[in-house]
């Protein structure tokens, strides 16, 4: 997968030189090839420090496991509109419920496009199956997104995904008879920016994103109401490459603060 990507944005860097640097097209084909990779958003644990743990990808805040397993998660937020990297860098803040074997998330890709423009793609994904965008969503830097899931069995939820700025709405039934979110006591929800491009230990494709602020995060529990990132059982995660920790996280109640460094 990783291998794929970095002939594919070799191989366009390539024609764009050659052919017309500057042309539209290449913000498109950019795009398209920084997508060849969220097919893989699971967590990749590197070690575990004293206020969290550090990964290669994920940052943000993991709460649970819970007893009964947890039957929805919202979080809203907003799509960063001073993104920033060279072309094709991304970013993507999501919201998701775990088990040991899959996870059901949905978010938005912030990815840095040529001459500074910028790309937002709404998905739903219910890993290890790959995502399904929403093209009907429109995203502009600065609309603020809310994104709710709900799980109606282990194989099978919803997802919404609103544009609060623009009035959109989207609805869709997500169902993944192969990869059952159990044991249900094993699931736990979380609230995520993540760097999908994620490879080689290198930062060099994970945007700039300034901080994207999650509120109203909180995460249903079966019988046993609901959780939010204070919670006793939270845990932070932050990105950490080469030695590096490159996010800080902080947390407020039902809000919390993720920060590119």
């Amino acid at each position: 997968m990783l291998f794929s990507f970095a002939l594919c944005l070799s191989f366009l860097l390539t024609i764009h030189a050659v052919l017309a640097p500057g042309i539209i097209l290449f913000d498109t084909m950019l795009v398209l090839a920084s997508l060849l990779v969220v097919a893989e958003r699971q967590l990749r644990l590197n070690h575990r420090q004293d206020d969290g743990v550090i990964t290669s990808n994920w940052a943000g805040c993991i709460v649970g496991p819970g007893d009964g397993g947890f039957s929805s998660i919202t979080g809203a937020f907003t799509a960063v509109a001073n993104i920033s990297g060279r072309p094709a860098s991304a970013a993507t803040a999501w919201v998701g419920i775990n088990s040991e074997e899959s996870l059901f998330q949905a978010g938005v890709d912030l990815v840095v496009s040529a001459n500074d423009t910028h790309q937002y793609n709404a998905w739903v994904e219910w890993y290890p199956a790959g995502a399904t965008f929403f093209p009907e969503i429109k995203v502009s830097g600065e609309d603020r997104i809310k994104v709710t899931l709900n799980v109606t069995s282990t194989t099978s939820g919803i997802v919404t995904i609103r544009n609060l700025s623009n009035g959109q709405k989207l609805t869709q039934i997500v169902t993944n008879p192969s990869a059952p979110l159990s044991p249900v006591d094993s699931m736990r929800a979380e609230w995520i920016v993540e760097d999908f491009m994620d490879f080689a230990d290198a930062d060099t494709y994970f945007a700039n994103f300034g901080t994207v602020t999650f509120t109203d995060a909180v995460a249903i529990v079966h019988g046993e109401g609901s959780k939010t990132p204070a919670d006793a059982s939270a845990s932070i995660c932050n990105i950490g490459k080469n030695e590096t920790v490159l996010t800080s996280v902080s947390i407020d109640g039902s809000s919390l603060a993720i920060t590119r460094l």
